[in-house]
């Protein structure tokens, strides 16, 4: 059997997440051999590749690749910088992956990229085994689908806009079309064009060179949304049978909030399926931190709660299905 191949990019800031990303690979796929290529830049020192390492330390047939990038390879890009200061988790690892092709070897011919916010919740063999013949990239439609600027990104929305944080790649693919060059020349040359970083890159560049993969292999926050709270559009219906099938039985679960599974504001349902694999990490014992990083800032915001002087805090837990409204649509699902 062939071995699946996981690619995955972080810096110094996402080690845990990281590691818990990988653990609930190793521990789905525990019976197929899984090579996990791990893009990082110097700032990854030595001990956070032995963390790294060690989550799929006891599992033989895991093993982990480090693939060194040059933290100023995108330095002459400065644009693709903006706004990161604001997001808090968006970095330039992020961009890494529009570099796959120098840096895997030529014989690997696909690879499943993972962000570092997934959670694997079943077998990835489906999703490894699909023929991607003459397609650049399996992808997943992205959660803000009608929300997306289709006269910036140049293409008729009719041909969908797709979240990256999932990517089944054909590696042969990209090689062969130069699809690395086609990706620097529009950082380089119409930056304009490029709002929510590599991903624009992405979708502008493969829109109409992409497979469309069931949703069940990239389930963002906004698919477990309630109908009335989705951004999918006028799309809603065509989605919505394969909405149903991704809600009830995940295979990648995407965190795609600001609000992470590991801060205690997160609202999304499935939240618990990351503290299952976090338990199991070397972490287990570190108390879930806060979305806010100012903890002085959040401290007198609690404060002036706690007074009435603030109203509650803004959450979008009424957007969710709750885990019991989830039940009940697995019920229905199993029904039909």
């Amino acid at each position: 059997m062939d071995s699946i191949h996981i690619l995955l990019s972080t810096d110094c800031n996402y080690i845990m997440p990281t590691s818990v990303t990988m653990k609930s690979v190793s521990i789905q796929n525990i019976k197929s051999e899984v090579i996990f290529h791990i893009i990082i830049d110097n700032d990854v020192k030595s001990k956070h590749k032995r963390q790294l390492e060690k989550v799929i330390a006891q599992t033989s047939n895991h093993k982990v690749v480090f693939h060194l990038v040059d933290s100023e390879y995108f330095s002459n890009f400065p644009q693709l910088r903006r706004g990161d200061a604001k997001s808090g988790y968006i970095t330039q690892a992020t961009y890494y992956r529009l570099v796959v092709t120098d840096i895997l070897p030529e014989n690997i011919h696909k690879v499943i990229y993972i962000d570092g916010d997934v959670i694997n919740t079943d077998s990835l063999n489906s999703l490894w085994n699909l023929p991607l013949d003459n397609y650049a990239v399996g992808t997943v439609t992205d959660m803000a689908e009608s929300k997306h600027d289709f006269s910036k990104l140049g293409y008729s929305p009719k041909e969908g806009y797709f979240n990256a944080g999932v990517l089944l790649i054909n590696l042969d693919y990209w090689r062969e079309h130069k699809l690395k060059e086609k990706f620097l020349y529009l950082i380089a040359n119409e930056p304009e064009r490029i709002v929510l970083h590599d991903q624009d890159v992405l979708n502008i560049t493969l829109h109409d060179q992409k497979m469309n993969l069931p949703m069940r292999y990239n389930v963002q926050n906004g698919f477990l949304w309630k109908p009335e709270y989705n951004q999918f559009g006028e799309r809603y219906k065509n989605y919505e049978d394969d909405l149903k099938q991704a809600i009830c039985h995940p295979v990648l679960l995407h965190f795609t909030d600001n609000k992470k599974p590991w801060h205690v504001e997160d609202c999304n349902p499935y939240s618990y399926e990351f503290i299952k694999y976090y338990k199991q990490t070397q972490w287990k014992y570190k108390p879930l931190s806060h979305c806010n990083k100012s903890k002085l800032r959040y401290l007198g915001a609690k404060i002036l709660r706690d007074i009435h002087v603030l109203g509650p805090a803004k959450t979008d837990e009424r957007k969710y299905y709750t885990l019991e409204e989830l039940q009940i649509l697995k019920e229905q699902y199993k029904e039909q």
